[in-house]
């Protein structure tokens, strides 16, 4: 014959206590859950227009690749996925500065302009110092090349 041990009792204080962090986890979920699903599709998005595998023109491979970075960063930082999304647009800028400087400025400015505003809050800016100062980088040798080039003027064949 196997002996019972009598119940654990709680007092009435340690099981509202036990309550309420199982409401505050809730809320938690309720509040953060929606956020970190919509970041994580936008890095996605992001590891999708990074692979290069879509059959976007330049402009457009770096306009929607910073938009959906920008939207991962903003959403997940400082979840690893934020400076996942950042380094993802920074090598895509990269793969453009040499043929198209224009669109890999055009990929760094939002991009550059969403990591300064997350990395003005402490706790957020964890790991985005690197991509943030990559990215300002890539723009600048950008900018710099693309001001090098001629201008293209529409009806004019060059020689």
């Amino acid at each position: 014959m196997a002996i019972r041990k009598p119940p654990v009792r709680r007092s009435p204080r340690s099981r509202w206590l036990v309550q309420a962090l199982a409401g505050l986890a809730l809320v938690g979920a309720v509040l953060l859950g929606p956020r970190i699903f919509e970041g994580r599709a936008a890095l996605q998005w992001t590891r999708y227009h990074a692979s290069g595998r879509s059959e976007l023109r330049p402009g457009e491979w770096a306009r929607q690749t910073a938009r959906w970075a920008a939207r991962s960063v903003d959403l997940l930082a400082p979840l690893p996925g934020g400076a996942e999304a950042a380094s993802l647009a920074v090598g895509v800028a990269r793969d453009l500065e040499a043929q198209h400087p224009r669109e890999a400025a055009s990929l760094c400015q939002p991009l550059e302009r969403t990591l300064t505003r997350v990395g003005a809050s402490r706790w957020r800016s964890l790991g985005l110092a690197g991509p943030l100062l990559e990215c300002q980088a890539v723009r600048a040798r950008a900018e710099s090349r693309a001001l090098a080039e001629p201008a293209a003027q529409p009806g004019r064949v060059s020689p």
